[in-house]
């Protein structure tokens, strides 16, 4: 917990997200084995932190990192309030490739796109640990 934060009325702890670590995340396994079919519900409340979409929990309000608030925005943007049948999550994760190709004016290689695509599934699965996202 890094402080406190008064957000319409609550007050709710901050809580500083360190970067996701693959072994330590639940449900990495079911997230990267579902991923072209998983339709992901939000099923917390995001408020906007300097920028970035920020997930709020129970009385805990979570500060990410830019990747993460990007994920979760291009999730919010294509499945809430419902998901519509031909999108899945793998969807979101293209948007946010393309996104960051677009913001750095050329094309990722291979080995960046594989790389990114990781740590945003990586960044999906944080969220479905914390509750964020079903």
């Amino acid at each position: 917990m890094v402080g406190t934060v008064n957000v319409e009325g609550r007050q709710l702890k901050l809580v500083k997200l360190p970067p996701p670590q693959r072994e330590n995340l639940k449900s990495w396994d079911n997230v990267r084995e579902t991923l072209l079919t998983w339709r992901p519900r939000v099923e917390a409340e995001v408020v906007d932190l300097n920028g970035l979409a920020c997930p709020i929990v129970g009385d805990e309000l979570f500060l990410v990192d830019e990747l993460t608030s990007l994920v979760l925005r291009e999730i919010l943007s294509l499945f809430y309030p419902s998901p519509p049948p031909e999108i899945s999550a793998s969807t979101a994760i293209g948007n946010v490739v393309g996104e960051i190709e677009r913001t750095e004016g050329r094309s990722l290689t291979t080995e960046e796109r594989v790389f990114l695509t990781l740590q945003l599934v990586e960044r999906l699965s944080l969220l479905v640990d914390l509750g964020v996202l079903r």
